[in-house]
């Protein structure tokens, strides 16, 4: 794993990490804030479908990324079953790199906007 500096700070300022994704039968690397290790659930629109991140949580410490939570019935076991999946969050990263502007996102915290590109929203999203 190969270490990088986006702003030319010493590696223990702040370090990133150069992560390979695999795209298509190929590695990339991609230069992202998000730990190089970290998984978060995100819904089938997305990673299937390729519909964009506008709803992201990190309510009791799990990342969680969705086209947005009114779009689901968390409460239906089906949806729990049929439209949610882990994924790596660097897969996600790829494809819409805006989301490095939550990676410093709080536990208990959630963000949503209304496009990619568009400003966050932050707000208290802790687990029932």
């Amino acid at each position: 794993m190969q270490w990088a500096s986006r702003h030319g700070m010493p590696r223990e300022a702040r370090c990133e990490r150069l992560t390979a994704v695999p795209q298509v039968g190929r590695l990339i690397e991609i230069d992202m804030a998000f730990p190089d290790n970290l998984g978060t659930i995100a819904c089938t629109c997305v990673v299937r479908e390729r519909k964009p991140v506008l709803f992201v949580s990190h309510a009791g410490g799990d990342w969680q990324m969705y086209c947005h939570w009114r779009n689901h019935d968390f409460a239906d076991p089906q949806v729990l079953r049929n439209e949610l999946v882990a994924v790596h969050i660097a897969h996600l990263v790829a494809l819409d790199p805006t989301l490095e502007d939550v990676a410093d996102l709080p536990t208990d915290m959630g963000a949503e906007r209304e496009r990619v590109g568009g400003p966050w929203e932050r707000y208290e999203d802790k687990d029932d």
